[in-house]
């Protein structure tokens, strides 16, 4: 009887090992896919022009696409370095959570140059959330669209051919939510 009761259990553990392989197997499908397609979405609809190129771009995490700095560059945000911007609108640390986390699907994107007669207005606003007179003469600007009409507007002041501050704002700026990010070379840290 016992031995009977034995081999019924030893009946049931093959099913329950192979269905759950079979679970795994389809699950990790199902990641490799979505970062496939991820990789996909930056490539057709999210490769900017260069200088943005140099400085910014979106890189596929499990978590979901991220925008960060270039490879040469470290983006600082209020005492942590090698942050990126998340979906929620957030200036995370990858170095603080070891991950990314809160990625988004970005679908376009539109960049300029800023003109000469609205240089002086994006430098006031730099003044004001620098407390000093900023006075940059290449200023870009960035829109990303994301998920459910979610929007980065990013301005990147630019020193010598670099950038130097990132402002961040979230569905467009106008007096919300401002964030302010440093840029600076790895090769100066």
């Amino acid at each position: 009887m016992v031995a009977k009761i034995i081999m019924q259990k030893h009946k049931l553990i093959k099913p329950i090992i192979v269905g759950s392989l079979a679970i795994f197997a389809i699950w990790f499908y199902f990641i490799r896919f979505d970062m496939t397609d991820c990789q996909q979405n930056i490539k057709q609809q999210l490769q900017f022009i260069k200088p943005l190129s140099n400085w910014i771009e979106v890189v596929c995490t499990p978590a979901g696409q991220v925008i960060r700095s270039n490879i040469n560059y470290n983006w600082h945000f209020k005492g942590s370095d090698n942050v990126y911007l998340d979906k929620n609108g957030d200036v995370s640390s990858y170095k603080q959570q070891g991950e990314y986390l809160n990625g988004a699907k970005y679908h376009s994107f539109s960049e300029k140059k800023a003109r000469t007669y609205v240089i002086t207005n994006y430098n006031n606003f730099l003044s004001e959330l620098l407390g000093q007179k900023a006075q940059y003469k290449d200023i870009y600007t960035l829109r990303l669209f994301g998920n459910l009409n979610f929007i980065y507007d990013l301005t990147i002041y630019v020193e010598n051919g670099h950038p130097v501050w990132l402002r961040i704002c979230q569905n467009y700026c106008f007096r919300k939510k401002e964030l302010l990010v440093r840029i600076e070379l790895k090769e100066e840290l």
